[in-house]
C-alpha cells in the first residue's frame, strides 16, 4: 500500500475530539525487525486498516473492517480503531523479565538486565497511530531517509495500562540483513500481504485471550 497512500488518507481524515507470527509487546519489550517492504506506493507488506476491538469475557473480540467481513456480531456502540501494521524479519526481542528458560540474559546499552528471545523469522506487528499520529510519524521519519527494508527498526513498549502505555519506533544502528533463504521465501509468496493476513486472522470474529504475545506469552493489554 505504501507510505504515501496511508499518509494521504491520514491527511484527509477530520481532526478533533490468533496467529503465532503476530507480535504483541509487553511492558519493557523491544522487538528488532527488518521490514519486508520498502514503504513505497503499492507495498503489500505495509497497510493501514480499521479494527473493532471489544471485550469478550476475559478476552478480546477482534473484527476487521472489510467489505468481505461480517461485522454483525460486533456489539452496538463499538467504534473501529485505525491502526497500521507491517511484516518484518524479526531478529530478536528483548524482554524485561524472563518468561522462558531459553531466553538468554544480557545487558542492554542502557546497562539494564534484559532477556533475549531469538526469533530469526517473519513476524507481523500492529500499532495504533497514536495521538496526533505520533507512532505513525516515527515510521514516516525513517522512510523519509530511505526505504524501510534497509533498516533494523526497534519497536518498543513502556507501560502496562491504557493510560500509561507508550511506544517507540526507532531506526537502530544494527546492520543485520535478511538471510538469503528468507528472501527466497518472500519471493515465493510465503509472506502474505497485510490485508490477506488480517482477513484470514480477523475476518471471523477472532477472540484473543486477555493476555497474548509473540509466542502466546501473557500481555496486559492489546497494542491499540
Amino acid at each position: 500500500m505504501g507510505i504515501n497512500d496511508i499518509q494521504k488518507r491520514r491527511d484527509e481524515m477530520p481532526t478533533g475530539s490468533g496467529d503465532s507470527r503476530e507480535i504483541f509487546l509487553k511492558d519493557g519489550d523491544n522487538a528488532f525487525m527488518i521490514p519486508v517492504g520498502t514503504g513505497d506506493d503499492g507495498d503489500p507488506y505495509l497497510a493501514d486498516f480499521e479494527m473493532y476491538n471489544y471485550q469478550v469475557g476475559t478476552g478480546w473480540g477482534n473484527v476487521l473492517v472489510d467489505p468481505d467481513v461480517d461485522a454483525s456480531g460486533v456489539p452496538d456502540g463499538i467504534k473501529p480503531r485505525a491502526k497500521w501494521g507491517l511484516w518484518g524479519y524479526c531478529l530478536d526481542v528483548l524482554h524485561s523479565d524472563k518468561r522462558k528458560d531459553e531466553w538468554t540474559e544480557m545487558t542492554d546499552r542502557a546497562g539494564r538486565t534484559v532477556f533475549r528471545e531469538k526469533v530469526n523469522d517473519f513476524r507481523f506487528i500492529t500499532m495504533g497511530f497514536g495521538q496526533s499520529s505520533v507512532y505513525w510519524n516515527m515510521l514516516v521519519g525513517i522512510y523519509m531517509n530511505g526505504s524501510l527494508n534497509n533498516n533494523v527498526i526497534s519497536f518498543s513498549r513502556t507501560g502496562k495500562g491504557m493510560n500509561d502505555t507508550s511506544y517507540n519506533v526507532i531506526k537502530t544502528e544494527r546492520e543485520d540483513t535478511i538471510p538469503e533463504e528468507k528472501l527466497a521465501e518472500i519471493e515465493a509468496g510465503d509472506v502474505p500481504s497485510v490485508r490477506g493476513f488480517l482477513k484470514e486472522r480477523y475476518g471471523n470474529n477472532t477472540v484473543l485471550p486477555e493476555t497474548a504475545s509473540i509466542s502466546t506469552e501473557e500481555v496486559e493489554s492489546l497494542p491499540w
